[in-house]
């Protein structure tokens, strides 16, 4: 599924990456990390780290299976949602004119 309001707020929210975030129904910070990139415009693929086959890819591909995880091209990160938010505005922040990162 993916999810996303219609006007960026921020141009720090602006990229031309794919966003997927990989979350577990009832978790506070995965609902507060899905809010927060809906608020800013920012459209995101959802991963349900529910399902054994989605825990398994998660686990091997990025070495944890805790949510949230939020994947933005080969860059991710984990943790609280706090963590996150500021790695994220980091990242997007250093997004060019076109949205295109280092990652």
């Amino acid at each position: 599924t993916t999810h996303a309001m219609p006007t960026p707020i921020g141009a720090f929210m602006r990229i031309e990456r794919p966003v997927i975030v990989y979350s577990a129904p009832g978790r506070p910070d995965c609902a507060a990390l899905k809010e927060w990139l809906s608020r800013h415009g920012t459209a995101y693929e959802e991963g349900d780290l529910s399902a054994p086959a989605v825990i398994a890819e998660v686990k091997s591909r990025y070495g944890v299976c805790i949510a949230p995880i939020t994947v933005v091209g080969d860059w991710f990160t984990s943790g609280t949602f706090g963590k996150q938010r500021l790695d994220l505005e980091r990242l997007f922040s250093s997004a060019g004119e076109d949205g295109v990162t280092g990652v």
